[in-house]
C-alpha cells in the first residue's frame, strides 16, 4: 500500500514543490545547515537563511523538466537506501521499488525515534503514513509556543478557521472529534480552550486522526496566514519544506552531535547519515499533496518509466562500450606482456653479451700490457718505459745489495734499503697503472671505432694498427664472433 501511495504522490508531483523537494534531500550538506543557522542567529529580521538556500536551489533547476528531477530524485531515494536497481519500465517495478524506500526509511526512523517505535503500535496505520502523521505531530508540538504569542483576535480567527472545518465534516466525524476530545460540543470558545490547556497540536492531531491527511492543508494554512511566517499563497508542499521541520534539522542539538560524532575528516560520512535523516522528511514531503487532496485520482507512471527508458537504453549501449573497451584492454595487456617477456629476455641478452665483450676488454688488455711490441703512442709509451726502466734498476739494485750484505748490521742497513727501494717499486706500478689506463683508452678509442655488426675490411675504422692487430686476430675474433651485434668500441 505505502508502495502504492508513494509511486503515485512522485508521479503527481511536479513544479516548484517537486523542485523544492529535490533541493531539499539533494542539495543539503552539513555546512549548509551551519551556514545559514549562523546567519539566523546573526540576522536582525526573522527571516529563514535555509528557505531561501532552498528557494535558491530551486531556482537553479528551472532548466530542468520534471521528468528529468522526479527520476533523479527517485533513483537519489534508491540511492541513499542502498536499494538494488532494477526494470523501472514497468508499472509493478516503481511501486516495489517504492514501497523498499519506505521500509527502509521507516526502520531507520524507528532507530533514530524511539518514541515513534510505541506511537506505531498503538496505531493500526501503515508505515508511510503513520512517519507523515509522527513528524507532523512534531511540528504541530514545536509551534504550540508560538501560538501562544498571538492576540485574542488572532486567536478568534484561528479558533474559527478549526470550527469552520470540523463543521465540514460528516456528523458521524464530527461525534468522534467529540468523544476524543471529551466535550459535548465544538464552539468557538471550546477551541480556544482546549489550544490553550492542551496545546494546538493535540487538538489538530485529533481532527487528522478523524478526518485525514485533509486538515493538514487546512491547519497550515492557517497557521501561515496567522503567524506570517509565509504567504498563504504558496503551496502546501513548499510550505511544510519550510516549517519548523527544517528548524529542527538546523538546530544545534541536531548538528552538532554529526559534527563532533566524526570530526571535520569524516565529513562525507557525516553528509551521509544526514541524506539518511532527510529521507522521511522527503517523503513526507512528497506524499502530503497527493493525500491531501480531498479528490485522489490514478497518476499514469509512465511518467517515470517514459523518462528512465532512454537512459537505460543509453547506459545499455555504454556498457557494451565498456565491455569491447574491456576486452581490447585484456588484449591489450597480454600483448604487453608478451613483449615484457621478449623484452626481459633481451635485456639479459645485453647483460651477458655486456660482460663477455668487457671480459674480453680485459684479456686483450692484459695481453697488451705484457706485449713489449705493443703500438707506440707518443708521451704515454715513453712515460711507460721510463718507469718500467726504472723499476729494473731498483730491482737491480735490490739485487746487489743482497749479494753485498755481510754481517749482522750490513744486513739491517740492507734490509732499510731495500724496503726503500720496494716502496718506490710499488709506488712506480700504481703510476705505470694509471698511465697504462690512459694509454689503452686512447688506444682502443683509436683502434676499434666500429659501429656495425659485421666484422670484416668494409667497417669503417681506424686501421692504423693492423699489423700489430695481426698477432691477435685469432683471438680477437673468435671472441667477438660470440658476440656480434653488439659494438667493441665506447
Amino acid at each position: 500500500m505505502s508502495g502504492q501511495i508513494l509511486s503515485q504522490a512522485l508521479a503527481k508531483l511536479s513544479g516548484h514543490d517537486l523542485r523544492l523537494v529535490y533541493a531539499l534531500l539533494c542539495k543539503t550538506n552539513i555546512f549548509n545547515l551551519i551556514s545559514t543557522k549562523t546567519k539566523d542567529l546573526l540576522s536582525s529580521d526573522e527571516s529563514n537563511h535555509f528557505s531561501k538556500h532552498l528557494e535558491e536551489e530551486a531556482k537553479k533547476l528551472l532548466s530542468k523538466t520534471n521528468e528529468e528531477i522526479r527520476l533523479s530524485l527517485f533513483l537519489e531515494l534508491t540511492k541513499i537506501a542502498q536499494l538494488k536497481g532494477g526494470r523501472y519500465d514497468l508499472k509493478k517495478e516503481i511501486e516495489d521499488k517504492c514501497q523498499e524506500i519506505v521500509d527502509w526509511a521507516f526502520n531507520e526512523f524507528q532507530k533514530k525515534n524511539k518514541e515513534f517505535q510505541q506511537y506505531y503500535k498503538e496505531k493500526d496505520i501503515d508505515k508511510l503514513e503513520a512517519m507523515i502523521h509522527w513528524q507532523m505531530n512534531q511540528v504541530f508540538k514545536e509551534l504550540d509556543l508560538k501560538l501562544t504569542g498571538l492576540s485574542e483576535y488572532e486567536q478568534d480567527q484561528l479558533a474559527e478557521k478549526v470550527l469552520e472545518f470540523v463543521n465540514s465534516l460528516p456528523s458521524d466525524q464530527q461525534e468522534k472529534i467529540k468523544e476524543k476530545l471529551g466535550v459535548q460540543e465544538i464552539s468557538n470558545k471550546v477551541v480556544k480552550n482546549i489550544m490553550a490547556q492542551s496545546g494546538a497540536s493535540i487538538l489538530f492531531a485529533t481532527i487528522v486522526e478523524v478526518s485525514g491527511f485533509a486538515f493538514y492543508t487546512t491547519a497550515t494554512s492557517m497557521l501561515a496566514a496567522f503567524m506570517g511566517f509565509f504567504g498563504i499563497t504558496l503551496p502546501f508542499g513548499a510550505y511544510t519544506t519550510l516549517t519548523s521541520t527544517i528548524a529542527f534539522l538546523a538546530n544545534p542539538l541536531f548538528i552538532l552531535p554529526l559534527i563532533l560524532g566524526g570530526g571535520v575528516l569524516l565529513v562525507n560520512h557525516q553528509n551521509k547519515s544526514l541524506r539518511k535523516r532527510l529521507v522521511p522528511i522527503v517523503l513526507m514531503q512528497i506524499s502530503l499533496p497527493y493525500l491531501t487532496n480531498p479528490e485522489i485520482s490514478y497518476h499514469d507512471l509512465s511518467v517515470i518509466s517514459n523518462e528512465w527508458i532512454p537512459k537505460f537504453d543509453n547506459y545499455k549501449q555504454l556498457y557494451h562500450k565498456l565491455k569491447l573497451n574491456q576486452e581490447e584492454q585484456r588484449k591489450l595487456n597480454r600483448e604487453i606482456s608478451a613483449l615484457n617477456t621478449k623484452l626481459q629476455a633481451r635485456e639479459a641478452d645485453k647483460k651477458e653479451k655486456e660482460n663477455k665483450i668487457s671480459a674480453i676488454k680485459e684479456k686483450l688488455k692484459e695481453k697488451l700490457k705484457n706485449d713489449k711490441g705493443r703500438p707506440y703512442i707518443e708521451g704515454l709509451t715513453n712515460q711507460l718505459h721510463s718507469m718500467q726502466n726504472q723499476i729494473v734498476g731498483l730491482e737491480e739494485q735490490i739485487k746487489i745489495e743482497k749479494r753485498s750484505s755481510t754481517g749482522f748490521w750490513r744486513s739491517i742497513k740492507t734490509a732499510l734499503k731495500t724496503s726503500n727501494y720496494q716502496l718506490e717499486i710499488a709506488s712506480l706500478k700504481r703510476r705505470m697503472d694509471q698511465t697504462f689506463e690512459q694509454w689503452w683508452r686512447l688506444f682502443y678509442r683509436e683502434s676499434w671505432s666500429m659501429q656495425t655488426n659485421n666484422l670484416d675490411k668494409s667497417i669503417p675504422c681506424n686501421w692504423k694498427y693492423k699489423n700489430y692487430f695481426s698477432k691477435f686476430l685469432p683471438y680477437k675474433f673468435s671472441c667477438l664472433k660470440r658476440i656480434k651485434n653488439y659494438p667493441i668500441c665506447e
